[in-house]
């Protein structure tokens, strides 16, 4: 489900969406900031770690604004990591001169991991507002779900049987800390 409320010079964007993988798998592709341009190409053509201190990131990002025909956008992202659960972000968007401020968090839900994701965003230029509204509602988000919400789900369930198939392994060789029986 996905709201989108407009008020005064802000823009409010609420969706709550169901993946078919577990917590620990989708926070640890959603969580992996590097890796967003190998697996996100569509939305994210390069990112820069500037910083990494506990769980506090601050990236240089140049990510598609409106989907292919909109120009890149540059963007500094400052990141506090929710270990196992999300992240919360503050924003700022270069080229479009805006500011937002940016909420993923995950939750366990049936067999799978429940989304709630929040984005406002205060577009400065007024004469935009409008536009800007528009183009969220019909190109931003249409586009950022399916390149966004697709990829997650197939990378989170990719992960997740790795981790399995490296669980077995490890199982299968036994704890090295617990002592062996003599042969």
């Amino acid at each position: 489900m996905d709201h989108i409320t407009e008020a005064a010079d802000q823009l409010a964007i609420t969706a709550r969406w169901q993946i078919d993988a577990p917590r620990e798998s989708v926070y640890a592709i959603a969580s992996d900031f590097k890796a967003m341009p190998t697996h996100f190409p569509k939305l994210a053509h390069s990112a820069s770690i500037l910083s990494h201190t506990g769980d506090h990131l601050n990236i240089e990002v140049v990510s598609a604004s409106f989907g292919r025909i909109f120009p890149r956008a540059k963007i500094s992202i400052h990141a506090e990591l929710l270990p196992g659960y999300g992240y919360r972000a503050s924003t700022f968007n270069r080229t479009f001169n805006t500011t937002g401020k940016e909420q993923l968090l995950l939750q366990d839900s049936g067999s799978g991991t429940e989304i709630e994701y929040t984005y406002i965003v205060t577009v400065r230029r007024k004469r935009l507002r409008p536009l800007y509204g528009w183009l969220v509602r019909t190109l931003a988000l249409p586009y950022w779900k399916k390149c966004y919400l697709q990829p997650l789900t197939r990378l989170a369930q990719e992960h997740c049987r790795s981790q399995d198939m490296a669980n077995r392994a490890f199982q299968a060789i036994g704890d090295p800390g617990s002592p062996q029986p003599e042969r």
